[in-house]
């Protein structure tokens, strides 16, 4: 790793000879977590990220809001007090907080790469896509919410089926948990489920929660639902969090879950690993932990002249699940991983000299932390 760097530090000067001028290698960057210290999500998010920054040798500062836009705009606003400034931001769009967010770093003259949650289709139809009407928005990386949300309903629906013949009377009643409206991704995740629904019989979405997107409020909906007596025992979720919130309320009422409650999630974190491995859900959907560090390879590419607009400027991170087959094999790598084991270099065009498409995956990620 030590060569491999020395032999870097040499690419500058070599382009002082080529072309007179030296492009600098490692920028200065804000990644902003619209999750708080709280979240196993979110803090999983920041560990691979500062890992591949130390690879990149990237100036990172972190920040980790509550999911307001409040917040995000002071974040954003704090971090160009920092020495040296960054040059580029990675942010979601939390509560629509992405447009003001790239109009203060045009004033700034930074650059914003999305992450997680993109435009909603309203902001979509005024600003477009990155590099049009937002010049200073370079690209994105995001889940696919829309069949994320669809792969859940379907597996929910399926496994039900399968587990709870003997309880099921026609179609399966499904609870859905969201997060608040503001929430972009919990939006898409919601319409992908919708959409599932209205092309399959066998499910019938009878109740849609939006919460706050904390585990308390979660909890304390899903109680007050199970109290008048509702059918439905089937709950899909957009948040481990949230799921993790309807598991404590199935306990409230001296219920277990995973039993009297079928429950699914999207996101990877040990809350959900944990919540697999006890039996308490049936599947978490994700893929999306490493997506911060894959936007640092892309703006570390971008920033030394590497641009990756010949592959799109817009990209989905790969889908992947998270059950009891196979939990003890995935879910000991999250477990323990040591994200430092893995050579985020070689997810950079930059840095490998290669052509080809980026090679985003979470999977092959965590198998390189375990040295595997």
């Amino acid at each position: 790793m030590h060569r491999v760097r020395r032999i870097w530090i040499l690419v500058p000067l070599l382009l002082v000879f080529m072309s007179g001028t030296v492009r600098a290698e490692a920028p200065a960057v804000a990644l902003f977590l619209p999750g708080d210290l709280k979240s196993a999500y979110w803090k999983t998010v920041r560990t691979i990220a500062e890992a591949a920054a130390r690879d990149f040798g990237i100036t990172l500062y972190a920040f980790h809001g509550d999911g307001t836009r409040k917040t995000m705009m002071a974040q954003v606003l704090e971090s160009f007090q920092r020495k040296p400034a960054p040059q580029y931001l990675i942010l979601t769009n939390a509560e629509s907080s992405a447009v003001n967010a790239i109009k203060i770093a045009k004033a700034r003259g930074a650059k914003v790469f999305l992450y997680h949650s993109g435009l909603s289709r309203k902001e979509q139809a005024t600003f477009f896509g990155p590099r049009q009407r937002l010049p200073p928005w370079i690209g994105g990386i995001f889940p696919d919410h829309l069949q994320a949300g669809a792969f859940l309903g379907k597996y929910l629906t399926q496994y039900t089926l399968r587990e709870k013949s003997t309880q099921i009377r026609g179609a399966v009643g499904m609870i859905a948990l969201a997060g608040p409206k503001t929430d972009v991704a919990s939006n898409e995740m919601l319409d992908g489920l919708m959409r599932y629904a209205a092309s399959d019989n066998r499910l019938t979405v009878m109740h849609q929660l939006r919460t706050d997107g904390t585990s308390t409020d979660a909890r304390a909906q899903m109680g007050a639902l199970f109290r008048k007596k509702t059918p439905a025992f089937v709950i899909w979720s957009t948040s481990d969090r949230m799921a993790q919130g309807a598991a404590r309320a199935t306990y409230d009422q001296g219920q277990v879950p995973g039993i009297a409650t079928i429950i699914g999630s999207a996101g990877w974190s040990p809350v959900t690993r944990r919540m697999i491995e006890d039996g308490w859900s049936s599947i978490a959907v994700g893929g999306g932990l490493a997506d911060a560090a894959m936007a640092l390879a892309m703006v570390y590419d971008y920033h030394n002249g590497v641009d990756f607009k010949d592959l799109g400027l817009l990209f989905k991170s790969q889908l992947a699940s998270l059950h009891a087959g196979n939990v003890n094999q995935i879910g000991t790598l999250l477990a323990y991983p040591n994200w430092d084991n893995v050579d985020f270099r070689r997810f950079s065009r930059v840095a490998t000299g290669a052509k080809a498409p980026y090679r985003f995956g979470l999977v092959p990620m965590i198998k390189a932390a375990q040295g595997k």
